[in-house]
């Protein structure tokens, strides 16, 4: 067991993803995991930090977008995808792609995505956006919603799948304020 634990700790510095939390919870006593790397220490707390953040690293997929666009009213009609251009984060990069407006999930699991639309526009009664993922309507707005509307939905992902926000419907042309920190 010992020379396992020598092994592990020796290629942590060339491949974290070798060692595992259990590896170092096994209970030796004195100085024995000292005596089995061959020093009379050992940094445990601080192996422990390294190994917390990898996992946060692994675990930890967001980004937040808004809109450059000039004016900062879009004009949205049905199937029109919102034109968020300007990438304020996304972790990991290269996840949002602001050429075409979409986000491209990086890896398999859950995810929770919202959006906040400011409706610049008072006189259109069937109006709709929604999120979607890979052209499937998952979420959408009310309709008759005049002024700001938020939505949040949670969705099951596999790597490679499309994530957007468009129109869903509309009788006609509304304006979508979609400046920068709004």
């Amino acid at each position: 067991m010992s020379f396992i634990i020598k092994q592990m700790l020796n290629n942590i510095t060339s491949d974290i993803d070798a060692l595992k939390l259990e590896d170092i919870n096994i209970g030796l006593g004195g100085d024995a995991l000292g005596q089995a790397i061959g020093t009379n220490t050992v940094n445990i707390s601080g192996l422990r930090d390294e190994m917390n953040q990898s996992i946060l690293d692994r675990i930890t997929y967001a980004f937040q977008v808004t809109s450059d666009i000039y004016p900062a009213n879009q004009s949205m009609t049905a199937n029109v995808v919102s034109k968020f251009n300007l990438l304020e984060y996304c972790t990991p990069t290269g996840s949002f792609y602001t050429s075409n407006y979409q986000y491209i999930i990086p890896i398999d699991g859950i995810y929770s995505f919202s959006i906040k639309l400011f409706i610049n526009s008072t006189d259109e009664k069937n109006f709709r956006m929604g999120i979607y993922l890979n052209e499937t309507l998952k979420l959408q707005g009310g309709a008759s919603a005049e002024t700001s509307e938020a939505m949040t939905c949670v969705l099951r992902c596999e790597m490679g799948q499309i994530v957007y926000v468009a129109c869903v419907s509309s009788s006609g042309p509304v304006n979508v304020y979609m400046a920068p920190v709004h």
